[in-house]
């Protein structure tokens, strides 16, 4: 398809490239070049084109698929840029992100469009709570249209959850909202909330009040009815949410719901688990046991005393005890996923495939991650205006070569 210009070299020249919808964006950049080349190719045939709308300096080139089509968004400096439609002929010249006020953000890509996260220096550890001193951003959202302004969606938000094609918010002074990703409106749904999690699949939502910050009660309320039923007490809120700083136990305070949201789990601190409630309705039960661990040879299947917990990234999940062996295993349990326990998504972490505003009969479901192909045995794959194929989800894909700063991910917090 494209070949590299003469003197490029492997061992000292880069080469980054992603697919964009049927086009694949690419360069051979040589080492130190301060204007490299950006090429734009059809994969399902025709001449590479010089693309004109990357100019030097530009980094993290992300992709939206809309219902017209592709955009393609970068970033240079602090400045978050769009670039181009690739559904109409013709390169455009690249133009700020209108309504996004100046500053440093983030970027990361969803089914309900491109977030922009406000990120500030000097940021601490803490998991999303309201009135805690956790870090509060700003949070828009553009929908790819080159004229229409990102929505606001909140300024000083510590938490948030997609689901579906609405964006439930919290904001720092316990403000629970469910907001409109297309308009920005937004309608208070609790006041007093100290943290929150959501289960679509339920329809069940968990919160803790914002009391005293030591003992503070949690409710579950039915989202279609608006009803509440206490729970639990967090009697260990000043423990909570990595308030001491313990990289082992980031999950204490925090509540993860079983796949189908028929269960949840609220993490006690030093991997115990403080309460397992039924969500249909609020009944306290026994921690149910855990599979053994797959890494384990025919182990039966531990009892619910040895059920502990074990953080996942920011989120935490609930691990048998078979998945632990001593300090020098917590890193490897964390490829232990024996769980019975759903990992909920955290900002950093993965945005489901929900319906966009336009699209609301779309699957709110993650496809399955595809296998891995071993070297020069992947088939060809066929032109998607060929092929009698679905359009592909709307997901990240950042050139690999230009950037190593984190992107958050818009989804459900931990």
């Amino acid at each position: 398809m494209a070949a590299p210009p003469r003197g490029w070299q492997p061992e000292r020249d880069g080469l980054s490239f992603q697919t964009v919808g049927d086009h694949v964006f690419y360069r051979f950049a040589r080492n130190g070049d301060p204007a490299p080349a950006y090429w734009l190719i059809d994969r399902c045939g025709g001449e590479a084109e010089r693309f004109t709308s990357a100019t030097p300096g530009m980094t993290r080139f992300t992709e939206l698929e809309t219902d017209e089509g592709w955009v393609l968004y970068a970033q240079k400096d602090d400045r978050h840029f769009i670039l181009d439609r690739l559904d109409v002929p013709g390169f455009d010249a690249p133009r700020p992100v209108p309504g996004l006020p100046a500053g440093k953000y983030g970027a990361g890509v969803s089914a309900l469009g491109m977030y922009f996260s406000s990120l500030t220096d000097g940021q601490n550890n803490l998991a999303g709570a309201a009135g805690i001193g956790a870090p509060t951003r700003a949070l828009y959202l553009h929908h790819g249209v080159a004229d229409a302004p990102a929505v606001t969606l909140g300024v000083r938000i510590v938490q948030h959850q997609t689901i579906g094609d609405r964006i439930f918010t919290l904001d720092d002074d316990g403000d629970f909202r469910d907001v409109d990703p297309v308009t920005g409106a937004s309608e208070l749904v609790l006041g007093g909330v100290r943290r929150f999690n959501i289960s679509d699949a339920a329809r069940r939502l968990i919160w803790q009040q914002l009391g005293d910050d030591v003992s503070e009660p949690i409710f579950l309320r039915d989202l279609d009815t608006g009803e509440d039923w206490q729970i639990a007490v967090n009697d260990f809120t000043t423990l909570s949410w990595n308030r001491p700083g313990d990289p082992d136990s980031p999950a204490t305070g925090a509540w993860a719901f079983t796949a189908k949201g028929d269960y949840a789990a609220l993490y006690g601190p030093a991997h115990t688990l403080a309460a397992v409630v039924r969500t249909s309705d609020g009944a306290a039960i026994e921690p149910p046991p855990a599979p053994a661990c797959a890494a384990s040879s025919a182990a039966a299947s531990p009892s619910p005393a040895t059920t502990t917990t074990r953080p996942r990234g920011s989120a935490g999940t609930p691990r048998p005890a078979s998945c632990r062996n001593g300090t020098a295993a917590l890193r490897a349990s964390r490829r232990c996923s024996c769980s019975p326990w759903a990992t909920t998504s955290s900002i950093t972490s993965t945005s489901t495939r929900a319906a966009s505003p336009a699209r609301s009969g779309a699957p709110t479901t993650a496809p399955a991650r595809p296998r891995c192909w071993s070297r020069g045995s992947a088939p060809a794959p066929a032109c998607s205006r060929t092929a009698a194929t679905s359009r592909p989800s709307r997901r990240a894909r950042t050139s690999p070569s230009t950037s190593s700063s984190s992107t958050p991910t818009p989804g459900a917090t931990p």
